[in-house]
């Protein structure tokens, strides 16, 4: 007797193995724009917990504005006493904010009243990762 696999049995694995290849390629286009709004959240959940501590470590105020793909944080210049743009970044591609916003953190490192809240972001898929920002300063994302 002989030992071994014909052809046709051979034929059917390939074309199995191929077939749950092409659907797990399908599947990762997607977690990738999910990873890619996660990981847009955690970094400006980050620069938030570190605007938070300049605010209490120089004894001034820190601000974040966010447009629609942009954002930019600002501080108070004690020798003008106006607010300064330090830095501007930009959101990913496929990722905005859903409305403008603005987080301000006083010295004490609570928010100032009125500039706390929460920033929506989104993606093309319109998955929605939100970052709340208390009145008490803590930091959180859903």
């Amino acid at each position: 007797m002989k030992k071994g696999f014909t052809i046709l049995e051979l034929l059917i694995v390939i074309s199995l193995v191929s077939l749950l290849m092409s659907i797990s390629a399908m599947n990762m286009a997607g977690l990738k724009r999910a990873l890619l709004l996660d990981n847009s959240a955690n970094e400006l959940a980050n620069t938030l917990t570190i605007m938070k501590q300049t605010a209490i470590s120089s004894s001034g105020r820190t601000g974040l504005v966010c447009n629609v793909k942009k954002y930019y944080i600002e501080t108070l210049d004690l020798f003008s006493n106006s607010m300064k743009k330090t830095r501007e970044a930009s959101l990913p591609d496929g990722i905005c904010f859903k409305e403008p916003c603005e987080i301000s953190f006083s010295q004490s490192g609570f928010p100032i009243p009125g500039y706390s809240g929460t920033i929506t972001m989104s993606d093309r898929s319109e998955r929605i990762k939100k970052i709340i920002v208390s009145s008490f300063g803590r930091i959180r994302i859903e």
